[in-house]
């Protein structure tokens, strides 16, 4: 990237790099950015997908530089094309209007991305339920994202850790309470987002409903995690191992259109 294509060239490593970043762009309305992600998690890699579209929106182009090997698969990828996989990582592009195509490509995303999760010895009860709860979470997208128009699921191994993650830039999580009778109550993102994660309430209020995130932290219990899940201007980040599985810790950040739900496991004898 030349000096005129970019105004400046970030560096983008990690979550907290991701929120300085997308602070720093407040107010700013036009012009050209350049982001080196080459060392950034999947989390960072999802969210940046999804902002970028917003902050084109508002004028800005943001130009991703590095190379990785998620990134090589996100640059192939494209909306409702089958899955791209390797046997450390996998992408999902999709939208959050289901059509055949669509779920066709989401079952294979999940058939694939099972042989990589068990090479990482997730033992086998945990692995049944992770699977299950990442078909979970992309199945919200349909029901919960008020059709976003993009959409990603992903898994990572990298650095003896398992990433996995869903994104999308639909209407977020305090409209999507909103919508439904009873939750006008709901005050900001950080309540929807306790509501979602660590209540499992759903906004339709009905029992075999809001599952989705029950399931993924009764996955994750056994494993050394982190869970983090960003909407609107708010994220909840969550151990939910044992005694610890009610901590949890809400953090402001820069207004994102949309979801990202991402966990970090970190891996024994990768």
């Amino acid at each position: 990237m030349t000096s005129d294509q970019a105004t400046t060239l970030t560096e983008i490593a990690s979550t907290s790099d991701m929120d300085s970043f997308a602070f720093s762009l407040e107010g700013k309305r036009k012009g050209t950015l350049g982001v080196d992600v080459s060392a950034a998690p999947l989390e960072v890699l999802l969210e940046m997908s999804i902002r970028r579209r917003q902050l084109k929106c508002d004028g800005l182009d943001i130009k991703v530089c590095g190379q990785s090997a998620y990134l090589s698969l996100l640059r192939e990828t494209s909306v409702d094309h089958r899955p791209t996989t390797t046997d450390s990582c996998g992408v999902f592009r999709f939208t959050g209007t289901p059509n055949a195509k669509t779920l066709e490509g989401m079952s294979e995303f999940l058939v694939r991305s099972s042989k990589p999760i068990e090479q990482a010895r997730i033992p086998l009860s945990a692995r049944q339920r992770l699977l299950g709860s990442l078909g979970e979470l992309m199945d919200n997208v349909f029901e919960h994202s008020g059709f976003a128009e993009n959409a990603l699921a992903g898994y990572w191994i990298r650095e003896k850790t398992l990433q996995i993650g869903v994104a999308d830039n639909g209407q977020g999580i305090l409209r999507a309470y909103h919508q439904q009778p009873g939750w006008s109550q709901v005050a900001d993102a950080g309540d929807a987002l306790t509501l979602a994660v660590v209540d499992n309430r759903s906004r339709y209020g009905v029992g075999s409903r809001g599952t989705g995130f029950r399931n993924l932290v009764a996955a994750l219990r056994s494993l050394d995690v982190t869970l983090r899940v960003s909407s609107d201007d708010a994220s909840i980040e969550t151990d939910p191992r044992g005694a610890d599985a009610h901590k949890f810790l809400i953090r402001e950040k820069t207004p994102l259109i949309g979801l990202v739900v991402a966990a970090t496991i970190k891996l024994q004898g990768v």
